[in-house]
């Protein structure tokens, strides 16, 4: 669909082929088992949930989708920044029926809902029947997660995860602006610590993040 905007949709499978090709030859760089995650996402504009397409688009296209990733070589499927519950479920259903296992990932408004408007703690009842490894939310600043970092917790009893944005906003141009006056390191580094605390056993980065982020929140978990 993407590639589909830019006249060039055929140039979709080998671009999904080359991105997991390029993240198992950077796995190699360590002797340490590394896991690689083929992602899912929203169909259209993960911020804007009235967009969302037809059951029938949204079944045809994930389904293709998540069949190219589970021919590849991956360990683990995530659905992220998921803002509905029917797009939701056609993904989740069509993971379900992979031999993957899969993390599945919200975002949220900060009061307990997607950005569809529906309940987080109802999204995460439907999307439960296809057990999901674990239940995240990324793609939001982290002041605003807080809330629905504690609706995860009390309504799902497996691994729960979180993923925040870094300092700044979304831009048009260049896809993000890097602003702001605080440590950026500092800043996150602050919520990771409190995510920690209150259960979070995934985390790392999303929009705005880089990998200095990533290695920031390395040395918070594994110190030294």
């Amino acid at each position: 669909r993407a590639f589909a905007k830019v006249g060039d949709p055929e140039h979709a499978v080998e671009a999904t082929q080359k991105a997991v090709a390029i993240a198992n030859q950077a796995a190699q760089l360590t002797k340490r088992k590394i896991f690689i995650a083929g992602s899912v996402t929203t169909l259209e504009d993960c911020y804007d949930p009235n967009l969302v397409p037809s059951t029938d688009v949204l079944q045809q296209e994930h389904s293709f989708q998540i069949k190219l990733l589970s021919s590849l070589n991956i360990d683990i499927i995530v659905a992220e920044t998921i803002n509905s519950i029917v797009e939701g479920e056609v993904i989740a259903k069509n993971i379900s029926q992979t031999k993957f296992p899969f993390f599945f990932s919200f975002v949220t408004d900060g009061n307990g809902n997607l950005l569809s408007g529906e309940s987080l703690a109802h999204a995460i009842q439907v999307i439960s029947r296809y057990k999901p490894l674990a239940f995240l939310l990324n793609c939001r600043p982290a002041e605003t997660l807080d809330k629905d970092l504690d609706i995860l917790k009390n309504n799902f009893r497996g691994y729960i995860g979180i993923y925040a944005n870094g300092c700044g906003k979304p831009e048009d141009h260049m896809g993000w602006s890097f602003e702001g006056n605080t440590d950026p390191l500092e800043h996150y580094s602050s919520f990771v610590n409190k995510w920690i605390a209150k259960g979070v056993k995934i985390t790392g980065g999303c929009c705005g993040t880089s990998p200095e982020y990533i290695k920031r929140i390395k040395e918070l978990i594994s110190p030294g």
